[in-house]
């Protein structure tokens, strides 16, 4: 992410939260692997982030983050599949963060229109402006092969390496956790899971932080309970 080490949290960045939870589940409904889910969220924030997008309908944006996360990890699918579970989960911002946090879903896909030649006219248009605004930097480290490598390296019981994950996972909404390195992220991500019911947690600096940063987005994300809206309701 590389965003400045202060709490971005609260720097507009909560809005976002219900967009990415939308991303997240896009990225499961199309079966993408842990890595393009992460990049394709990554992204969402570094635009965000450049852009103070405050008032800009990010429905598209939403959209051209998964295709380039895809693109980038080299793990392709159809436009049309990303154009329908855009419109499935309803994209947008207009959600407002609530507890629990409502998806509102419309069951049936876009039909084979105007419109849909429109919204793929507008996602390839999107694509372009995000990558400018990202300056065709879509590269992104990723603590997930790094948990792997550390429980390898330190013989620990391979059932870690899912919870890790998740931790990881987390950290994706909650900006001030991915201002640390992936290193960082990996290793406390891995303390936390294999220290569970302990105190015994690390005292160096870059790893203690990322390590509390990662327990504040799993509690946080942890209090946000879903809900579905099947869209026909107010």
């Amino acid at each position: 992410f590389q965003a400045p080490l202060q709490d971005v949290a609260d720097d507009g960045h909560t809005a976002l939260i219900p967009l990415l939870i939308k991303l997240w589940i896009a990225c499961q409904v199309l079966e993408l692997g842990p890595e393009s889910c992460f990049t394709s969220l990554i992204l969402m924030h570094r635009y965000y982030y450049h852009r103070h997008c405050v008032d800009e309908d990010l429905k598209w944006v939403g959209a051209s983050c998964i295709l380039l996360g895809m693109k980038a990890e080299e793990e392709i699918r159809r436009l049309r599949d990303v154009i329908n579970v855009t419109h499935v989960l309803h994209f947008g911002t207009d959600d407002k963060i609530t507890s629990p946090i409502e998806i509102k879903l419309n069951f049936q896909p876009p039909e084979l229109d105007k419109n849909y030649w429109s919204d793929k006219e507008k996602i390839v248009v999107t694509e372009q402006k995000v990558l400018r605004v990202l300056k065709f930097d879509i590269n992104v480290s990723h603590p997930h092969r790094l948990v792997v490598l550390l429980v390898k390296d330190f013989n620990l019981e391979q059932e870690i390496i899912q919870k890790a994950w998740k931790r990881l996972n987390d950290s994706l909404f909650y900006p001030k956790a991915l201002t640390h390195n992936a290193l960082a992220l990996a290793c406390a991500a891995v303390e936390i899971e294999a220290n569970q019911g302990t105190n015994a947690y690390s005292t160096v600096g870059g790893v203690s932080l990322a390590l509390f940063d990662l327990k504040v987005a799993s509690d946080t994300l942890s209090r946000l309970q879903l809900s579905e809206n099947n869209g026909r309701q107010p």
